[in-house]
């Protein structure tokens, strides 16, 4: 090989060595614009929609609670049912039996509630072309409750289309399983005489528990824990029960 020859291999070498230096410094430049949430990336232009999307997944998981507290451990009710002047309530003790919703049916009514309502988060983002996937939470509840949400979805701004795939995790400091263990103490108390309420038993219990005489038949127990807080509120559990 002649001089002029190796001369020619060394320009394309370093031709090619400035060609891998610039694509890895490209590389490097785009990671630097990614924002770091979790172990995930995603990029500024879309970020914002990100936010905006976990706040509202956090609201409807928030609204779900609220309402299962409500209404006995359910966002559908079942037929048998108390109608108050706060709230329709599941009954918990109905036909002289125990009612009350498990634990794993109540993580499965917040689950429903969740993956109905978080679609219609993407209508308070009109600016933005934005192609939804199917909306899918996973809800646990033990000392307290762990919410995680995946909802994938397709995000288009000028040229670029982005994908966003993080799930969005909350964790609320709510204690439905010492909750759902004190109803179920209750409710068994209750069924030694159902026609009796014992308010000095009431009185021992922790979390704080009242009693409201709905008619001559029914009742309504409603559990307040002061070491659970729902949007600045302590969390409150109502179930009705069939008192004869």
């Amino acid at each position: 090989m002649g001089k002029e020859d190796k001369g020619q291999v060394s320009v394309f070498i370093i031709i090619a060595i400035i060609f891998i230096i610039l694509i890895i410094l490209g590389f490097i430049a785009y990671q630097t614009n990614l924002i770091t949430i979790g172990s995930s990336k995603i990029h500024p232009d879309v970020s914002s929609v990100y936010d905006r999307l976990s706040s509202c997944i956090k609201q409807r998981s928030i609204d779900a609670l609220g309402l299962v507290g409500l209404q006995g451990g359910y966002v559908l009710l079942p037929p048998a049912y108390l109608e108050t002047n706060i709230s329709n309530v599941a009954f918990a003790l109905h036909n002289q039996k125990n009612t009350l919703i498990s634990l794993k049916e109540m993580e499965r009514q917040i689950e429903s509630y969740i993956d109905l309502t978080v679609p219609y988060c993407i209508q308070e983002i009109e600016e933005l072309d934005i192609k939804p996937g199917k909306a899918q939470s996973h809800v646990t509840i033990i000392n307290d409750v762990k919410i995680s949400v995946s909802f994938p979805l397709s995000v288009s701004k000028g040229a670029s289309t982005y994908t966003l795939k993080n799930p969005y995790e909350y964790s609320f400091d709510i204690r439905l399983k010492k909750i759902h263990e004190t109803a179920n103490e209750i409710i068994n108390k209750q069924l030694e005489n159902r026609e009796y309420v014992d308010l000095t038993f009431l009185s021992d219990l922790e979390p704080h528990t009242s009693f409201i005489y709905v008619d001559d038949k029914n009742g309504l127990y409603v559990i307040t824990d002061e070491q659970s807080i729902l949007d600045d509120i302590e969390y409150s559990f109502m179930f009705g029960v069939e008192l004869r």
